[in-house]
C-alpha cells in the first residue's frame, strides 16, 4: 500500500508539479496583428473599388434632356437622357475620380485612394522593414 501511494504521489509531482512549462512567445500575437494589417488593408482596396465602380449600370446622365417619348411607356418628357460609360476603376490604389460621379462619390474615392496608399506604404514599412531588422520575428 505503501509502495502504491509513493508510486502515485512521485507520478502526480513528476506529471503535474515538476513538469516543464511550454516555451511559448509573443510570435503569434505578432503574427496574428500582420494577418490583421494585411487584411485592413486589402478591405480599403476593395471598398475604394466599389466605392469607384458605383453604381454599376454603365450609364452616365448627360446635359440633354428628352424632348419626345415615341409613345415608350416609363419615360416622360424632360427626364435626363443617359449614354454608356465606362465605369470600371482604372487603377488597385489611386483611382481618379470620373466626370460621372457625384461630388460626394469624388470626395469618398479621393479619400479611399489616399487611405489605401498610405496604409500599403505604412504595413510595407512596418512589416519589411522590421524583418530587414530582426530577420526571425514577424514584427
Amino acid at each position: 500500500m505503501t509502495l502504491f501511494f509513493k508510486w502515485q504521489v512521485s507520478k502526480y509531482c513528476l506529471l503535474r508539479v515538476w513538469k516543464q512549462p511550454f516555451q511559448l512567445n509573443d510570435f503569434l500575437t505578432k503574427l496574428t496583428v500582420a494577418y490583421i494589417l494585411i487584411a485592413i488593408n486589402i478591405k480599403a482596396l476593395v471598398t475604394l473599388q466599389f466605392y469607384s465602380g458605383w453604381p454599376y449600370d454603365g450609364a452616365c446622365a448627360t446635359d440633354g434632356t428628352v424632348i419626345d417619348t415615341n409613345g415608350v411607356p416609363g419615360v416622360n418628357i424632360g427626364d435626363p437622357v443617359y449614354s454608356v460609360c465606362d465605369q470600371e476603376p482604372n487603377n488597385v490604389w489611386a483611382v481618379n475620380t470620373q466626370s460621372w460621379m457625384p461630388s460626394d462619390q469624388m470626395d469618398l474615392v479621393r479619400l479611399y485612394s489616399v487611405t489605401s496608399i498610405v496604409l500599403t506604404v505604412l504595413i510595407g514599412v512596418v512589416y519589411f522593414g522590421k524583418q530587414a531588422v530582426r530577420k526571425n520575428s514577424i514584427f
